[in-house]
């Protein structure tokens, strides 16, 4: 069952990638080199502030179009791993254990985290290029960062437990 929704999301995607590119082969392509063939003729101080801003136009685009792929196939990933393991739990006795074992051990890593960020920032740093921020942007920036190194080292040391247990079997 799963498989089947699977594989219409998977085409739909497709479609929504397919239709996007279409649209940027015929109807922007074409204005980027007329737009380029205009600042072509301007002198060359305007040239770099018209270039500036068409190359920010484009890239905005792009990063736009970019980033919503990546949130799409995100919703989906997590979406259909959710679905998982939600059927899996429903009917299987023996995974829902490790199930709550997982989620409880999610929320308490990101309570945590969370906790040593509060607790260890203090004060709002200087950075350069940002006038306003505030010490709640902050912690959670900081509460991002030690939830990021906090995984990479459980990572490492699930990793390591797996292949040396493979040693003492």
């Amino acid at each position: 069952m799963s498989s089947k929704y699977l594989k219409i999301g998977y085409w739909i995607l497709w479609g929504v990638v397919v239709v996007i590119c279409v649209h940027y082969i015929f109807f922007q392509m074409g204005s980027l080199g007329n737009k380029l063939d205009e600042i072509n003729t301007l002198p060359t101080d305007i040239k770099v502030q018209e270039l500036g801003l068409l190359a920010g136009s484009w890239t905005a685009w792009i990063m736009d179009f970019t980033g919503i792929m990546i949130l799409i196939g995100a919703i989906v990933a997590i979406g259909m791993s959710l679905y998982q393991m939600a059927i899996n739990a429903f009917q299987n006795k023996k995974s829902r254990k490790p199930l709550i074992f997982g989620l409880l051990g999610s929320i308490v890593i990101i309570v945590g985290c969370y906790l040593a960020a509060v607790m260890t920032t203090k004060q709002v740093p200087v950075i350069v290029g940002i006038d306003n921020i505030e010490l709640t942007t902050v912690v959670r920036i900081e509460a991002g960062l030690f939830l990021t190194y906090t995984i990479s080292v459980l990572t490492f040391f699930i990793l390591i437990y797996g292949e040396v247990s493979k040693l003492w079997k």
